[in-house]
C-alpha cells in the first residue's frame, strides 16, 4: 500500500514564475504537467511544462493538444519524472470545477493554477476514491 502524501514541496522562485507565465496566456486557461519527485510522503516539485490548448473555447476549458502532448512526454522524461497535470482557473478560484471532476485522471497529482489580481495561487489535489479529490498540503521552500 501506498504512503499517504503529507506535503508537497514547491520552490517559491518556480511558484512565482509559474502564476507569471500562466498569466502571460490569459485570458486563455494555460495546462501542461508537472515535473518532481516522490519520497516517502513528500512530493518535491521540479519544474512545470507546458503543453499546447487544444480546447475549442480555451477561455473557459482546456484539452491537451495530441501532438504537444506526445512531445513534452518524451522531452520531459528524460529530465524528471511527470508527476502531476496543471492548468489554470483564469478568474481567481482553485477549487476544482464540475469540469475538472469530470475529467479527474490517474495522475499523481492535479494542479490548479488560480490567477486573480489582488492575490494569484496554487492548489494541488490527488484523485480520491471515495470522494473524487483530496487536497494536498502545499508549502513554498
Amino acid at each position: 500500500m501506498l504512503k499517504p502524501i503529507e506535503i508537497v514541496l514547491l520552490p517559491e522562485s518556480l511558484m512565482h514564475r509559474w502564476i507569471e507565465d500562466c498569466r502571460s496566456l490569459l485570458p486563455n486557461e494555460a495546462c501542461g504537467v508537472v515535473c518532481g519527485r516522490v519520497a516517502e510522503t513528500q512530493v518535491w516539485v521540479d519544474d512545470f511544462v507546458f503543453v499546447r490548448n487544444a480546447a475549442p473555447d480555451k477561455s473557459t476549458s482546456f484539452r491537451f493538444d495530441p501532438a504537444d502532448w506526445v512531445r513534452v512526454w518524451y522531452t520531459v522524461q528524460h529530465r524528471h519524472p511527470i508527476i502531476g497535470i496543471f492548468h489554470t482557473h483564469p478568474h481567481g478560484d482553485p477549487t476544482p470545477s464540475d469540469a475538472d471532476r469530470l475529467g479527474l485522471t490517474a495522475w499523481g497529482t492535479q494542479w490548479i493554477v488560480a490567477l486573480d489580481k489582488q492575490k494569484s495561487r496554487i492548489a494541488v489535489y490527488r484523485p480520491d476514491p471515495e470522494s473524487g479529490w483530496q487536497t494536498l498540503r502545499l508549502q513554498t521552500i
